[in-house]
């Protein structure tokens, strides 16, 4: 099964790659998925998505707007699951549609919802999960109901790594950080230009403070999902 990674370009061309998505990517291959990953403008990613066959899994870098996320969403849904993750991904999912966010450590999350996503797959089910099968995945918040129910709003959150053992998310510590890219001009060796070394729980463990605005939990969260929210982030 492939799995599509996504992360936005949001400086220069020759950005380089988050060392998270690289440490995923890895990590999915071991397991005995293919990937494709891209870092790509985050204007043009909606197209790319479009592009890009057989693709049952997305996973989104939440530094993505939320209106091009949203378009990525657009693009590939229903027939894909796509999952934010992220230091914004809770913002993800109270300002945007999007079903799945990862918040936390995302190693463990990642290759679970994966796993999940090629079981519904080979059993001929779509590629969305069951809610029971979502509830399963660790560090996930998801829509119940998504998307054959769309207008069932209720988040609600699975269980949680503890947040006290970076070991574990750290290694293997082996990212693959050279992603393709559409702009055929962009330097080949850009994946060297000093990778953000955060590994999978580095910002996600640090939530934005600059201009911080708690977000407004809104009444379609479940008890859980709001919880874990007001715990983090309020």
């Amino acid at each position: 099964m492939r799995v599509v990674l996504l992360q936005a370009e949001l400086g220069h061309r020759d950005q380089a790659v988050h060392v998270a998505g690289g440490l995923f990517k890895q990590d999915l291959e071991a397991a005995g998925f293919e990937t494709s990953a891209w870092l790509v403008p985050a204007a043009g990613a909606a197209e790319l998505a479009k592009k890009i066959p057989d693709a049952p899994l997305f996973l989104l870098d939440s530094i993505f707007p939320l209106r091009h996320a949203r378009a990525v969403q657009a693009a590939v849904a229903p027939q894909a699951v796509v999952a934010v993750g992220g230091p914004n991904a809770v913002q993800h999912l109270l300002r945007a549609s999007v079903p799945l966010v990862i918040d936390g450590s995302g190693r463990g999350a990642v290759l679970a919802l994966a796993k999940a996503v090629r079981s519904c797959t080979q059993a001929g089910r779509g590629p969305m999960p069951s809610p029971s099968e979502l509830a399963a995945v660790p560090n996930l918040i998801y829509r119940s109901g998504w998307p054959s129910e769309p207008s069932n709003l209720l988040y609600e959150a699975a269980d949680f790594f503890a947040d006290d053992e970076p070991s574990t998310d750290l290694f293997p510590f082996e990212p693959d950080l050279v992603w393709n890219h559409p702009d055929p001009g962009r330097d080949p060796e850009a994946w060297r230009n000093g990778p953000s070394v955060v590994a999978s729980f580095g910002c996600v463990y640090n939530p934005p403070l600059r201009d911080y605005e708690p977000p407004k939990l809104p009444k379609h969260l479940s008890a859980s999902a709001a919880q874990r929210i007001q715990t983090r982030y309020l």
